[in-house]
């Protein structure tokens, strides 16, 4: 039974979230906005069956949303475009109306930038509350810079998936629902090794590699909390940068900050 979309709808989107799904594309990304246009649907217009330039228009400029009008623009036009696909009429959201996405140059750290940085995760106070915070951001940071990884492919990371005996990481339906295996640097498996051992004391028998108190992956806004408390502890250090920018290291300097931690 259907209890994410309650308008007219909720078939055709579901329909369209479940194509996307068996084609090996991400359905992720589409899921709240299109949760939110149903909710705008079933409100103001809760006996439209057609999608229109009304509604679309009216979904794509209401309010002050947070996923921003090109977000909203650019999931209704999916949305229009698959409906269309399979012979019903509906209104395509023009590309030409959508604004260009400006792509921003990820920020270089310069060694002296990463080394404060590092440090500032060593330094991280244990929270006020029963976590794993103060063991974990010293990791989970070293990982991301080390192997590479997008943040969320750290959060999300599971125990299973980091062979300690071998070296090597799975990341599972990752971008395009696709896997890779990458060898982490024997350093960094031995800081692995060190923070496993502690986080077994505190959750044992844990799923996730990096989990809340509960065994849960923390919440998507985490990764990027705790790397700007870090960049503002280690001196408000590259105030432009993002944790995705640790996913572009200059490959012969990772050897040198990946200790020191734990």
């Amino acid at each position: 039974m259907n209890t994410r979309f309650s308008s007219q709808f909720a078939e055709h989107i579901e329909g369209m979230l479940e194509l996307r799904d068996a084609m090996g594309m991400a359905k992720s990304g589409l899921l709240f906005p299109l949760q939110s246009f149903d909710r705008f649907c079933a409100r103001e217009c809760p006996e439209a069956t057609k999608l229109t330039l009304e509604i679309a228009t009216a979904w794509c400029n209401e309010g002050k949303s947070s996923m921003g009008g090109g977000y909203k623009k650019h999931s209704i036009r999916q949305f229009g475009k698959y409906l269309a696909s399979m012979d019903i009429d509906a209104f395509v959201y023009p590309a030409e109306w959508i604004p260009k996405t400006k792509r921003v140059l990820p920020y270089i750290f310069t060694d002296e930038e990463l080394s404060l940085f590092f440090s500032a995760c060593d330094a991280v106070a244990p929270s006020h509350v029963r976590s794993l915070r103060d063991y974990i951001v010293p990791v989970i940071f070293r990982l991301i810079y080390g192997c590479g990884l997008r943040p969320q492919e750290g959060r999300l990371l599971k125990r299973r998936h980091l062979d300690l005996e071998k070296g090597t990481l799975l990341v599972e339906n990752s971008k395009r629902n696709k896997d890779r295996r990458i060898a982490v640097d024997w350093d960094l498996v031995e800081l692995c090794r060190k923070y496993d051992v502690i986080a077994d004391q505190f959750i044992p028998d844990r799923e996730y590699f990096f989990p809340t108190i509960h065994d849960t992956p923390y919440k998507t806004a985490w990764p990027t909390l705790q790397f700007h408390r870090c960049c503002v502890t280690a001196g408000n250090i590259a105030p432009s940068s993002v944790p995705y920018d640790l996913s572009y290291p200059n490959k012969n300097k990772i050897q040198t900050f990946l200790l020191k931690a734990c």
